[in-house]
C-alpha cells in the first residue's frame, strides 16, 4: 500500500496535487508570480549589484530564492552578470568544441556532469555564485579542460616526433 493512500498523508498530498491543475488558486505559485515580478522589477536597474551575499526581497524581509538567473542579476550588477555568463558561455563552448579524437570516456563523464551540476544549480539552487555547489563545477570544468589540453598535447608531441623522423 502506498504512503500517498494512508489517512495522515493523502489528504496533504491530494489537495496539494489538485492545486497543480488549478494554477489560479496556488497561493504558492501567486507568491512566487508576485515575487519575480517585483524583483525583476529592481534587477532590471541594478547597474552594480548588491554583493554575493544579497538577499532577494519578498514582501517585507529578504530570503534566499530559488531563480539563480535573478539572483545572479541583483547580487553581481548587470556589470558583473555579463562577464560572468559570458565567461561560462565561452567555457562551456571550449569544452564541447572539441575534436573527439582528443576525448575518452572520462572526459566525457566530466563534461556532462559539469553541464547537469550547472545547469541544476542556476535553476534551482539559491545563490549560486556564492554556493558550494559551484566549487564541484568549477572542478569539474577544470579537470575536464585539463583532460582535452593533455591530449591535444600528446598529439602534438606524435606529431612532432614524425616530424623529427
Amino acid at each position: 500500500m502506498p504512503i500517498i493512500n494512508t489517512e495522515p498523508f493523502s489528504e496533504i498530498i491530494g489537495s496539494r496535487l489538485a492545486t497543480f491543475s488549478n494554477l489560479a488558486n496556488d497561493s504558492s505559485y501567486l507568491g512566487r508570480i508576485e515575487n519575480y515580478q517585483n524583483n525583476i522589477e529592481s534587477g532590471i536597474f541594478e547597474l552594480l549589484g548588491k554583493g554575493l551575499s544579497a538577499k532577494i526581497e519578498t514582501d517585507k524581509f529578504y530570503a534566499p530564492t530559488d531563480a539563480g538567473i535573478l539572483y545572479i542579476v541583483i547580487a553581481l550588477g548587470w556589470v558583473g552578470a555579463i562577464p560572468f555568463f559570458t565567461g561560462i558561455a565561452l567555457l562551456f563552448f571550449k569544452l564541447f568544441n572539441t575534436s573527439k579524437k582528443y576525448l575518452d570516456p572520462f572526459i566525457i563523464n566530466l563534461r556532462s556532469i559539469a553541464t547537469s551540476i550547472f545547469f541544476l544549480a542556476l535553476i534551482g539552487m539559491p545563490g549560486v555564485v556564492a554556493s558550494d555547489g559551484m566549487m564541484l563545477v568549477w572542478g569539474f570544468l577544470g579537470v575536464a579542460l585539463g583532460g582535452q589540453k593533455y591530449y591535444k598535447h600528446q598529439h602534438y608531441l606524435l606529431t612532432e616526433q614524425k616530424l623529427a623522423l
